[in-house]
């Protein structure tokens, strides 16, 4: 198959490091990739896998661009292009119109994030194909605009190849001892780009929780500010010096290789939304309760203990919560009697 993936995006973030994934993926099973992009992008070297002569740059700048149609169904009938796919949502009409115009491929779009397309999207994307969404709630928002039969469900691939045990020691080590994090301490961070939509604000003030019942915990923090002033990055590094946890906490821009970082953590807080962190936290409670493992039963043991509202919860009460249940998980690992101890230490039972 030729394909033609189309990404407006400036910089490089986790859409980003999918369609980088996704075109070497394609490449790898022997398809003919060719990618779309806008001139002033900053992550074309993460394409460097494909020759300059697949690569149109072409300005996208709102979702009627029918001066970028042209120009990618033009490119599209130089190189016999069987599949254009758009995978930011201003791209989607600019795609869809040059699809129409070339006469030759079928328009495919992935969504990436939960929000809700506009209602109008069902009626201007009448020649869609497939619409991918990366998780089962981007389906349900896909089926409120799109038929059910044109949605598909495909996650984001990961990398499932493991280091080795010893590898991951000294990974964890290495990048401990590099960023002078003591070796026997708690070690939570979060990766995302640095906006308020990823929860890093909700991730500091709960940090500020975990801390006073683990002195020694450290916080990681991963992630770039694609503003112009950056504000929030500011805000954030204010908030953490604010509640006196600024040494506590690193700060990196940009990792090439995560894998040490990975390595590094106890937990790994993810960069969600409050929804999707109710949904996540709501199936990790249901795997807790239909499993055996001792494990698994000791952090349900830890949930049953909290008695909250989700309807009355903060925003950070979940963050709160899971952090320190993964917290105490960690705990776990030490004798039943310790742990019975940590868990009326951290979270009272209710009078």
């Amino acid at each position: 198959m030729r394909i033609l993936h189309i990404s407006s995006a400036r910089d490089f973030g986790g859409g980003e490091r999918h369609f980088r994934d996704l075109t070497r993926g394609l490449i790898g099973r022997g398809h003919d990739v060719f990618a779309a992009l806008r001139p002033t992008n900053t992550w074309e070297r993460h394409l460097d896998f494909l020759p300059k002569e697949r690569v149109l740059h072409t300005s996208i700048r709102n979702s009627f661009g029918i001066l970028s149609s042209k120009r990618i169904a033009g490119f599209v009938r130089e190189n016999d292009i069987q599949i254009i796919h758009a995978h930011v949502a201003r791209d989607y009409i600019p795609a869809s119109v040059a699809c129409l115009l070339a006469n030759s491929a079928k328009f495919i779009l992935t969504r990436h994030v939960l929000f809700g397309l506009k209602p109008f999207n069902k009626f201007a994307l009448k020649n869609l194909s497939k619409a991918i969404a990366v998780s089962s709630g981007v389906e349900a928002e896909l089926k409120r605009v799109f038929p059910a039969e044109k949605v598909a469900v495909i996650p984001h691939g990961i990398d499932m190849t493991v280091p080795a045990a010893g590898d991951r020691a000294r990974l964890r080590e290495e990048f401990r001892l590099f960023h002078q994090i003591p070796l026997d301490a708690l070690v939570v961070g979060i990766l995302g780009e640095l906006i308020e939509l990823k929860g890093q604000r909700e991730f500091i003030l709960a940090a500020n929780e975990i801390v006073k019942q683990f002195p020694d915990a450290r916080f990681v923090v991963v992630g770039v500010d694609h503003s112009i002033d950056q504000r929030f990055r500011r805000d954030l590094k204010r908030l953490a010096k604010t509640l006196d946890m600024d040494e506590r906490f690193l700060w990196l821009d940009w990792l090439d290789d995560t894998e040490p970082f990975y390595c590094a953590l106890d937990l790994l807080f993810p960069p969600l939304t409050l929804k999707a962190s109710v949904l996540l936290f709501w199936k990790q409670w249901r795997q807790a309760r239909r499993s055996s493992r001792p494990r698994q039963q000791e952090q349900l043991n830890c949930f049953a203990t909290v008695n909250f509202s989700f309807r009355s919860m903060t925003r950070f009460a979940l963050p709160v919560l899971l952090l320190q249940c993964s917290a105490m998980g960690r705990a776990a690992s030490r004798s039943e009697t310790n742990w019975q101890h940590e868990r009326r230490r951290i979270i009272p039972a209710s009078g």
